[in-house]
């Protein structure tokens, strides 16, 4: 269980009681399957044990979630245990509005993004900060996204003397992709999400976990042939578009490992902010 543990300790039974009565109803509940089953016979199953779930108490629980306004934080944990910085750096990338939260061409487009400038060893990322420059010893970017939120996260572990090389070389990387992107790396970014989308259609439980997120967030699923023409539709201003965008908010910052402190992540979000030209959260 994630959080502190006065906040866990102030829970009782009746709190869980109506987190369940609220969430765990019939309009927010998918039952999915996948390998070699008999559809018609499964459906017919899943529909006898689970028809009778709740609609829930409130009208609204059968409406998605809406997005929570996004807060940049810098935050630091001291870790003495350690000689390695492990430094996070993130930004949403979900459009604002229902209409277009619930669109899968973004989520592609920043699924490319992510690939493009930290996804493998020849992305610009880790091609320049671990290989070229020698500042991190792992460097990457993925995308983590939900329902009603999608984040763009920067992870690295590097030593102490080379935390500010390398917030500093990870801005002016961002802000180049966000004036233009190489179609080299386009091309890469593109292999590479059509692969994981064929490689996950090939295995039962990652086909079932896509499907599930898919009609959650968008409420339908992507075909894979219409997921592939799609991805190779993006083209390099929709993927520049996403740099943009999020680099129009102040990041989120955590660092942890050796050295660090709360006024050493507001300095270095500050720095990071003043490489890529935007405002950080205040020190």
């Amino acid at each position: 269980v994630i959080g502190t543990l006065a906040n866990i300790e102030g829970f009782v039974r009746d709190d869980l009681l109506r987190h369940v009565q609220a969430h765990h109803v019939g309009p927010k509940t998918v039952v999915a399957a996948a390998g070699n089953v008999d559809a018609a016979a499964w459906m017919a199953l899943a529909a006898e044990l689970f028809a009778g779930m709740p609609s829930g108490a409130e009208p609204s629980a059968a409406q998605p979630p809406a997005a929570t306004p996004y807060a940049g934080q810098a935050l630091a944990r001291r870790f003495a245990q350690v000689s390695q910085v492990f430094l996070n750096i993130a930004w949403p990338v979900a459009p604002v509005g229902a209409d277009a939260l619930a669109q899968a061409r973004w989520r592609l487009a920043a699924g490319l993004a992510a690939n493009l400038f930290g996804g493998g060893m020849s992305a610009p990322l880790a091609d320049t900060i671990r290989e070229r420059l020698g500042l991190a010893y792992t460097a990457d970017a993925t995308l983590d996204k939900g329902d009603a939120w999608a984040n763009f996260v920067v992870s690295a572990v590097t030593t102490p003397d080379k935390l500010d090389a390398l917030v500093a070389a990870t801005g002016e990387l961002l802000r180049a992709q966000a004036a233009a992107i190489d179609p080299v790396h386009l091309e890469r970014a593109k292999n590479q999400l059509a692969v994981s989308r064929v490689r996950a259609a090939e295995r039962p439980y990652a086909t079932m976990e896509q499907a599930v997120e898919e009609l959650l967030a968008c409420g339908a699923v992507l075909s894979l042939p219409d997921a592939l023409a799609m991805i190779q539709d993006i083209g390099a201003d929709e993927v520049r578009a996403v740099f943009e965008r999020m680099l129009a908010h102040p990041p989120a910052l955590a660092v942890t490992g050796k050295g660090v402190s709360g006024k050493t992540a507001r300095q270095l979000a500050g720095r990071f902010a003043a490489t890529a030209g935007r405002s950080a959260p205040s020190p």
